[in-house]
């Protein structure tokens, strides 16, 4: 998922309806083994986009 300036996310569409997520909803985030200790994960630089979506 890709962090944006204000630093929310994006859940994708497919994983929003499977988990009954809807305007309005609180959801939580909890680390995985992929985090690090701190449960955060190394930033990646997100790929240049241009042109409209």
């Amino acid at each position: 998922m890709l962090v944006t300036e204000k630093r929310q996310v994006t859940i994708p569409k497919h994983i929003r309806t499977a988990a009954g997520v809807t305007p309005g909803s609180e959801v939580a985030s909890a680390p995985t083994r992929s985090c690090s200790s701190s449960g955060a994960t190394s930033p990646r630089k997100a790929p240049v986009r241009r042109g409209r979506r």
